[in-house]
């Protein structure tokens, strides 16, 4: 969202990013599994030791979300 929000790509480009990046990977095995993979003998252990510091600072480089989700624009009388 944060992506789209920044003009950096569509939501058709997003969409094809996942479907044809890890969601070809994640109909199966999910992310966790795919880092235990990624850090190779080590297993997850291994990968966070060696990547988790980098990837915080890329979450933090994203910055806090600021939008609000979008209305269904269904009335709440029920």
């Amino acid at each position: 969202m944060y992506l789209i929000q920044q003009d950096v790509l569509s939501v058709e480009d997003a969409d094809d990013a996942v479907s044809y990046g890890p969601g070809l990977r994640w109909g199966v095995m999910g992310p966790s599994l795919q880092w235990h993979l990624g850090g190779g003998p080590g297993g997850i252990q291994h990968f966070m030791e060696h990547l988790m510091e980098p990837l915080a600072g890329m979450m933090k480089a994203l910055g806090t979300r600021t939008s609000r989700p979008i209305s269904s624009g269904r009335s709440s009388t029920a």
